[in-house]
C-alpha cells in the first residue's frame, strides 16, 4: 500500500450530452461500468485511499460500484 497516494475519481456528472437517464459513468464497456474500470486501475496502484465523487443518480452509482471505496456526495453539479 502506498499511504502517500490518495486517488479522487470524479463520477458525479449527469451525462446530459448522452441524452440518457443512465449516468455516463455507468455505461457498460466490456461487461463493466466505465467507472469500475477506472476504480480497478486505481486499485492496482495500491493507494492509501480511493474517493469516488458521486452526485446525480447516486443510488445507481453506489449500487453499481459495490467495492471498498469511499464515496463523497456532490449534491449540486455545476458542470
Amino acid at each position: 500500500m502506498n499511504a502517500s497516494l490518495h486517488i479522487v475519481i470524479s463520477a458525479a456528472g449527469k451525462g446530459t450530452c448522452m441524452y440518457s437517464k443512465v449516468p455516463k459513468v455507468l455505461y457498460q464497456i466490456g461487461g463493466l461500468p466505465m467507472v469500475k474500470h477506472v476504480i480497478n486501475t486505481a486499485q492496482g496502484l495500491e493507494p492509501g485511499s480511493i474517493q469516488v465523487v458521486i452526485g446525480h443518480g447516486k443510488e445507481q452509482r453506489q449500487a453499481q460500484i459495490q467495492i471498498d471505496v469511499s464515496g463523497v456526495v456532490q449534491d449540486q453539479q455545476v458542470g
